[in-house]
Order: structure tokens, then C-alpha cells, then sequence
């Protein structure tokens, strides 16, 4: 696509490139970033905690040969958000699960976003933009599903490779027709920075990629609609090599992915307490080379929410995925790189949620969740069963 090639993105990303690498905050420091937000903030504002504690029987979805040991966990998920009178917002969140026996297991999210958003009219017809930048924190240890323990190359500890920092920069523009179908048109710039190592023969993961995504709704009764989501990527890594179609690197090459997502969905409002969503989606990945990277991404889910009195709310889902590469063929190594060549399964969850606590403006509620995962590989290493079971406490602003 020449919108790829446009001057001023080239511009604009290696300028956002270079920030990403200076703009690098700890998960303490963003965690001080919302307490300061909410102790300071004069405006209106939302604040949303949930907890959880609970056990998991695999949490590095390790094959069962390895025996995977249970253990307990603790989740917190805060996120602050606040309006601007100006049409400015932020919002921070940070969230992440600390588990009781293994420490490799515990992982952690942030992210601060700076957003704004407005409206206009050309010709009676009223379009709705928005604008944002937001910082990314990622933090978990990289067990190899080859060896059950931290990965290593040439004798380096690898478990840090896949932190990282990430920047996005957003726009959309979206509008409706007189039948109140609606159209969105959105545009993502991300700069995403792995923890680097120096250490021949790994390959680096830095990326960046420009998104533009495509969305349309139409509503087809007054209690459901169809909505088909599209998304156009095109991925650019900073200093990883292509690759041959027997897995060697080929010198003097820059890997490019070209990645396309297409998703619809079916919501239906069976009634004011119950609603029922289905979704396919197909995803096509490739590259600029002789297509060792090329894979299909595919899924297809339901999700059911009954409301069973105001205060008693039941959740359910049923995923089934399927990925599958082109040109591989299925072989043991303990390389650092994707080697399965197909897999697929099921993923469950289910959510009942209490409201016990209803003030003016906020909810307290108590919750179950249970989520069982069940996943079959053309490499036995990439096969694993999980389950986790966990009860908390949710508010939430109303």
C-alpha cells in the first residue's frame, strides 16, 4: 500500500523509535502514576480494582511429560481513568498475578494512555474522531516449553526476553449512515522494544508496524447487529534476518510481515437480561521472503451473559483456535523460534459475579472464575492442558 510509504510516517516513527527507547518506566513507577492521578485529580474520574486469588495447574502451559506443579496465585488488576472538561483524558492501568511457589510465574502489565476526543459536522452529517498515545510495560519470565526451565542460549539466561516497552499512536475517525449503520476508519503507529540481549545467534524481536483497520455495524433488528471488523498491518523488524525454507537465516535481509485480520460478529439481546454473541474470525500472515513465516490464524467463539436478577450476573465463553504455518515442517529443536506447525483447542471461562455492595456511584462485588484451556500440537511441546479457579472482589465505578 503507498499509505505505507507516506514520508511523514517514516518520519514520525523513527522519531516515536527513539522515544520509545528513552521513555522506559518500572512497574513501581506506573503504579506511583495512578496513586498520584487519583490523590490529585479535580476532575471527574473512575476507579476500578478487582482482586483475585485462586490456583492454577499449569501456569507456564508446559506439556505433560514435564509434570506441571500447581500453584496459587494472587491477581490485582487498577485502572484510573479521568475526563477533561476539554475533551482530554487519561487513563492508567496496571495489573499483573504474583504466584506463591514459583516466582518465574509472575507476570505484570502497565499502561498509561493520553487521549482526546471530539466531533464535527460537514453537511449535516456528524463524524466523531479520537486521538491517542499510549506507554506499555510488559514483564514475565520466558520459560522454554522445550526444557520446562528459563530459557537459555550459550549459556545466557533468556528470561527476560520477551519484557518489553511498547508506544502506540492512535487516531479514528467513524460516522453513521441513516439506517444508523456505522463506519470507523482507524489508523495505529507501534514501536515495540524487547529486552535485548548480545548473544550470537538470537534474533532480535524489536519491531515496529503501522495498522490500519477498517470497522462496519449494522444493526439488523432493533436487539441485534452484525459487526465485521478488518485490520491491515504491516510489520517491519528493526534487526531480524528472513529465513529459508529449511529455517536458516538469510544474510543481508530484513524481515517484513504483512498481516491481514478479518472478524465478524453476531450480538443478539435475546431479552433486557440476556445476550448471546458469536464471532469467526480468519487472520493471514506473510512474509517478504520465500514464506517460511507464512501462517493462518483462525478462530471461532461464543459468549453468553444472563443477568439473572440486578444483582446476580452469569458470563460464559467457548473459544476454538486454530494456527497453522505454510512451509514448516515439524521437527524437535530447542531453537528460540516459533516450531510449531500447527495447533489448536479450546479455551473455556466462566464468570458468576455478586453485587453485594450498591452505592450512588460505584459497585462491590464478589466473584467466581473458572477457565480451562485444552490445546493439541503437531509438536508435542506446544501441547498442554490448564485449568484456574479463582474468587475476588470487583468495584466498580457506576
Amino acid at each position: 500500500m503507498n499509505f505505507f510509504k507516506l514520508q511523514w510516517a517514516k518520519k514520525f516513527s523513527a522519531k516515536l523509535h527513539l522515544h520509545s527507547e528513552q521513555f522506559r518506566l518500572s512497574i513501581t513507577q506506573l503504579l506511583g502514576v495512578i496513586l498520584l492521578l487519583v490523590n490529585f485529580s479535580s476532575q471527574a474520574a473512575d476507579l476500578t480494582i478487582s482482586t483475585l486469588f485462586g490456583s492454577d495447574s499449569n501456569p507456564h502451559r508446559l506439556m505433560d511429560p514435564f509434570s506441571p506443579n500447581r500453584d496459587d496465585f494472587f491477581y490485582s488488576d487498577l485502572k484510573f481513568k479521568t475526563k477533561f472538561k476539554n475533551n482530554f483524558s487519561v487513563l492508567a492501568n496496571i495489573k499483573g498475578a504474583s504466584y506463591s511457589d514459583d516466582d518465574s510465574s509472575n507476570w505484570y502489565r502497565g499502561k498509561i494512555d493520553l487521549g482526546y476526543k471530539s466531533k464535527f459536522k460537514v453537511k449535516k452529517k456528524k463524524y466523531k474522531y479520537n486521538f491517542s498515545v499510549d506507554y506499555n510495560k510488559l514483564d514475565s519470565t520466558y520459560i522454554s516449553r522445550f526444557t520446562g526451565v528459563e530459557a537459555e542460549l550459550s549459556g545466557i539466561a533468556l528470561g527476560d526476553r520477551y519484557d518489553a516497552n511498547l508506544i502506540n499512536a492512535n487516531t479514528e475517525l467513524s460516522f453513521k449512515t441513516k439506517n444508523k449503520s456505522k463506519f470507523s476508519l482507524g489508523y495505529q503507529y507501534r514501536d515495540k522494544n524487547y529486552q535485548f540481549y548480545d548473544v550470537v545467534g538470537l534474533s532480535n524481536l524489536d519491531y515496529s508496524h503501522q495498522k490500519l483497520s477498517l470497522d462496519y455495524s449494522y444493526p439488523i433488528s432493533k436487539n441485534s447487529k452484525l459487526t465485521i471488523n478488518s485490520d491491515f498491518y504491516n510489520r517491519n523488524y528493526d534487526d531480524r534476518r528472513n529465513k529459508d525454507l529449511s529455517g536458516a537465516n538469510i544474510a543481508g535481509t530484513d524481515l517484513v510481515y504483512n498481516i491481514i485480520n478479518i472478524k465478524a460478529s453476531y450480538v443478539d439481546n435475546i431479552s433486557k437480561s440476556t445476550l448471546i454473541r458469536y464471532s469467526l474470525k480468519y487472520g493471514r500472515r506473510t512474509d517478504n521472503g520465500m514464506g517460511y513465516w507464512d501462517s493462518n490464524s483462525n478462530y471461532a467463539s461464543v459468549y453468553f451473559r444472563k443477568r439473572l436478577t440486578d444483582k446476580h450476573i452469569l458470563t460464559t465463553s467457548l473459544r476454538y483456535s486454530v494456527f497453522d504455518y505454510d512451509n514448516r515442517s515439524d521437527f524437535s529443536s530447542l531453537s528460540l523460534d516459533e516450531q510449531a506447525k500447527q495447533n489448536n483447542g479450546f479455551k473455556y471461562a466462566f464468570d458468576y459475579r455478586w453485587v453485594f455492595n450498591r452505592g450512588n456511584d460505584y459497585d462491590l462485588a464478589a466473584y467466581v472464575k473458572l477457565q480451562i484451556d485444552s490445546f493439541k500440537s503437531s509438536t508435542s511441546e506446544y501441547e498442554y492442558q490448564r485449568n484456574q479457579i479463582s474468587i475476588g472482589l470487583r468495584w466498580d465505578p457506576r
